[in-house]
């Protein structure tokens, strides 16, 4: 007799914080990459903990420790660095922080956004390096959590306009059309894709010998708004979605997008395949079906 799965259950969960404190509270929640930790950030940041993830979070233990800016400065974006060994945080006005795991020491807190963060993207090939977007922006900051040898500051470059020192022939976009900067994907370890609002996907690549500065490589193009940017380091290509209700996939060697499908609604997230196969070179990994699927 054929066995099949039983259908999966999921079952919500209460649990109670206590921070004293006149913001109105809008949590934010992120799981630790590899421990069946949970952060969760408002006001203060607290830290759920299990030793099994298969228990209920209605039994994970609150750490009694907690740690934030102030009771009284919003959190606006938290995450994890991809080995978990730092967490950063934004706030509403514009504060940076890091803190290490598990002593939880702050690395560094920095101000330089004019307006709350709302995104913070860590550099999956080098684990010290992230950057955040400022709600409403026209530019980028990139992090060294630690500051390097011959640097005096944590803030390693700020990407903002186009810069026509560019090895490929094209069009240019006045910095007036870009609008916001909405989405950043890092695709390199000095490699970032930018999304704005405006349907504008560029790659920029950082100048790892001259902090500070940057340049265009490449541009792509939706008709509507970013919504999502996924890199896939497998096979070396780049998914984005957009309000123009259409997904496409980029390979950096054109600007042409190598897939183009539409749809009657909008996709606000794209995920690759976590689990594909390496095969032999890069463009026998292209040619495997299993590496070629993404949800939405």
């Amino acid at each position: 007799m054929p066995l099949f799965p039983a259908p999966l259950q999921f079952m919500e969960t209460h649990r109670a914080v206590v921070i004293t404190t006149k913001k109105q509270q809008r949590w934010i929640s992120r799981f630790h990459p590899t421990k069946p930790i949970l952060a969760c950030g408002s006001c203060q940041v607290v830290l759920f903990k299990t030793t099994n993830a298969s228990f209920p979070f209605l039994h994970w233990r609150e750490k009694q420790m907690k740690f934030g800016p102030s009771l009284n400065k919003r959190i606006t974006a938290l995450e994890w660095n991809i080995s978990g060994t730092q967490l950063a945080i934004g706030c509403e006005d514009g504060d940076v922080i890091v803190w290490n795991y598990p002593n939880v020491d702050i690395v560094f807190q920095m101000n330089r956004h004019l307006n709350g963060v709302h995104d913070i993207k860590w550099n999956p090939f080098e684990h010290d390096v992230l950057a955040t977007i400022q709600s409403g922006q026209t530019k980028l900051l990139i992090w060294h959590s630690y500051i390097r040898l011959h640097s005096k500051s944590n803030l390693y470059c700020t990407i903002e306009e186009s810069n026509k020192d560019c090895n490929r022939q094209i069009k240019w976009v006045s910095s007036v059309e870009y609008k916001r900067i909405t989405l950043v994907e890092w695709i390199a370890k000095n490699v970032v894709a930018l999304g704005f609002s405006n349907g504008l996907i560029e790659i920029t690549e950082i100048d790892e010998c001259e902090s500070a500065r940057s340049r265009v490589i490449q541009q792509f193009k939706h008709n509507d708004g970013i919504t999502s940017l996924i890199w896939n380091e497998r096979i070396q290509y780049l998914a984005s979605s957009s309000y123009d209700k259409t997904i496409k996939v980029w390979s950096l060697n054109t600007n042409k997008p190598i897939h183009n499908q539409r749809f009657d609604s909008y996709c606000y997230t794209l995920a690759w395949r976590p689990n594909g196969k390496i095969g032999d070179g890069i463009e026998d990994t292209r040619k495997m079906q299993e590496n070629f699927n993404f949800a939405w």
